[in-house]
């Protein structure tokens, strides 16, 4: 294979670096991630490797998803003592201006600070501008809930927050992007 030269690892590289650098999960870990094409996937991490994930469910099978399908998930990590960790990204038009962006950002943030469900714990919910895409801003977010919070409730109260905050700054998400068309109604039963 190829080397790169240093300093601009390819892009699938970056998704795995992303997920070791931001300690979203480890192998051994349990963790919940709704991915597009796959669903919810829920199950002990196995492996971590450059551009995918193994991860061994429940009743024995494995899932194999791409690090970069899951850097651009709704991810919750049920492996955390008292808390789990809730990750996602949105993508925010191009065609915004980078001030309407900085509004979004604080009103995000402390828009999810004022949900019950992020209160109380150390670590405050962070919304900070990852990269650019071509498709527009890549915005990622990490906030903690209780670990006894269902995934599916942080989840539909992130995503609430995070239309708001788009509504007040008079800004849209990205054709296409996610997590707009991740399903918000989850099969009960978690």
């Amino acid at each position: 294979s190829k080397m790169s030269r240093p300093g601009t690892p390819p892009s699938e590289y970056q998704s795995a670096i992303d997920i070791m650098l931001e300690n979203l999960f480890k192998v051994g870990d349990e963790i919940e991630v709704f991915v597009r094409n796959y669903g919810r996937v829920r199950g002990l991490v196995k492996n971590v490797e450059t551009r995918l994930t193994v991860i061994t469910l429940k009743d024995g099978g494995q899932a194999v998803i791409p690090n970069n399908q899951i850097s651009q998930a709704f991810l919750v990590n049920h492996s955390r003592k008292h808390h789990s960790t809730v990750a996602f990204n949105v993508v925010v038009d191009s065609s915004a201006d980078s001030e309407k962006i900085g509004d979004f950002i604080d009103s995000f943030a402390s828009q999810l600070s004022d949900l019950d469900l992020f209160q109380g714990l150390s670590d405050s919910p962070s919304v900070s501008l990852d990269s650019l895409l071509p498709s527009g801003y890549n915005i990622s977010v990490q906030a903690s809930i209780a670990s006894a919070t269902s995934a599916a409730k942080a989840k539909t109260q992130a995503l609430l927050a995070c239309s708001a905050a788009l509504k007040a700054a008079g800004l849209s998400l990205a054709k296409g992007s996610a997590p707009a068309n991740v399903p918000v109604s989850f099969k009960s039963g978690f």
